[in-house]
C-alpha cells in the first residue's frame, strides 16, 4: 500500500467520478476545518496530487487531501491544524515545491518555509526542450527536477494545461511513494501563498512553524537513500560531474523516473488526450534530453 498526503486546496470531498476513474487504484480519504469542511474547492490540490498517484499505478495507493486554502486558494489561518494527521501516517518524506518567483539566477529564490528545511525535498521545474524552468525557484535546497512547464494537468473539469514547479513536486514524491516504502507528504505552497502572516522576515515567519512541524514529518531512514537514488538515476547535461549541485537543476533531473514508467506501466486509456493549443500539439510525455 502506497500513502500519498497533499496539503493543499482540496478536502477529499469534492473529487469527481472521472478523476477517480483516471486514478483507479486509488482510494480517496480528507480533512479541513470546520470552517471551510464541504465548502467549494479550487482545483489546484487535485491537479498536485494526480501527478504524484499516477505513478503510483497500478499498486493500491491511499490519497489524503488536507486542505490549507479557501475556494479562492486564499490560505486558511490555521497552517497547524493538520499536524496529528499526518504525524498520525508518519515518519513521511517530506516534498515542497521550490518556487515559482525566480528572477535572478545569482541568488536564492526557494521559496519559505522549504529554504529553510533541511529535512525537506525541494523540487524544481524543466522545460520540454531540457532546460531548467525561468520561473523555477533555484539556490542550494533544490534537490531535483521534474518537467512542470505547459503539462497536462487533471482538474476538476477535465485535462488542462498548467505549469509550476507545484506539479514538479507532485511527480518526485510520486516517483519516491513507489520506489521506497515510505508515506510521501506534497506540499506545493510558500510564503508567496500563505499570507497568513504580516511582520517580520521570512525567516523569523516562519521559524517556529518548521521546528514544530519536523516533529511531526519525523524521520523514515530513507532520507539519504532517496537523495542518492536521484543522483544515481537522474539524468545530467553531457557536461555536468555527476554528484555536483546545481542551483537551477539540483543534483539531476529525474523526469525520465516519472515519465518512462508511465509508458511502460499506465494504460493508454488512463492517459490525458495528446491536444493542440494555439497550433501546436502538446504531446503528454513528449520531452528532450537536458541541456
Amino acid at each position: 500500500m502506497k500513502t500519498i498526503i497533499t496539503i493543499d486546496t482540496e478536502d477529499g470531498q469534492h473529487i469527481p467520478k472521472w478523476y477517480r476513474d483516471a486514478l483507479p487504484h486509488c482510494a480517496f480519504h480528507g480533512d479541513a476545518p470546520s470552517s471551510v469542511k464541504g465548502s467549494e474547492t479550487h482545483p489546484h490540490g487535485l491537479m498536485v496530487a494526480a501527478q504524484a498517484a499516477i505513478r503510483t499505478y497500478p499498486e493500491p495507493t491511499e490519497v489524503h487531501f488536507l486542505r490549507v486554502f479557501d475556494g479562492q486558494a486564499k490560505a486558511l489561518p490555521d497552517n497547524e491544524w493538520y499536524f496529528d494527521y499526518v504525524g498520525g501516517l508518519g515518519p513521511v518524506m517530506d516534498f515542497a515545491a521550490a518556487g515559482n518567483d525566480d528572477s535572478d539566477d545569482l541568488d536564492d529564490d526557494v521559496d519559505f518555509p522549504q529554504r529553510l528545511m533541511g529535512y525537506t525535498n525541494a523540487i524544481g521545474s524543466r522545460n520540454r526542450a531540457g532546460k531548467p524552468s525561468y520561473f523555477s525557484g533555484d539556490g542550494p535546497r533544490v534537490q531535483c527536477t521534474t518537467m512542470a512547464e505547459r503539462i497536462w494537468l487533471w482538474g476538476k473539469e477535465g485535462f488542462q494545461l498548467g505549469s509550476g514547479t507545484s506539479f514538479a513536486d507532485g511527480k518526485a514524491a510520486g516517483v519516491c511513494a513507489m520506489e521506497f516504502e515510505v508515506p510521501v507528504v506534497i506540499r506545493s505552497w510558500g510564503s508567496a501563498d500563505m499570507d497568513i502572516f504580516s511582520h517580520d522576515s521570512m525567516a523569523a515567519r516562519w521559524s517556529d512553524w518548521v521546528s514544530r512541524y519536523a516533529d511531526v514529518v519525523g524521520h523514515t531512514g530513507e532520507e539519504d537513500a532517496w537523495l542518492e537514488y536521484v543522483i544515481r538515476n537522474g539524468k545530467i547535461p553531457a557536461d555536468w560531474v555527476r554528484g555536483e549541485h546545481h542551483n537551477k537543476f539540483g543534483y539531476a533531473d529525474i523526469e525520465d523516473r516519472w515519465n518512462s514508467y508511465i509508458q511502460d506501466n499506465v494504460p493508454l486509456n488512463l492517459h490525458p488526450p495528446t491536444g493542440t493549443t494555439r497550433g501546436s500539439r502538446i504531446q503528454w510525455l513528449e520531452m528532450r534530453e537536458l541541456k
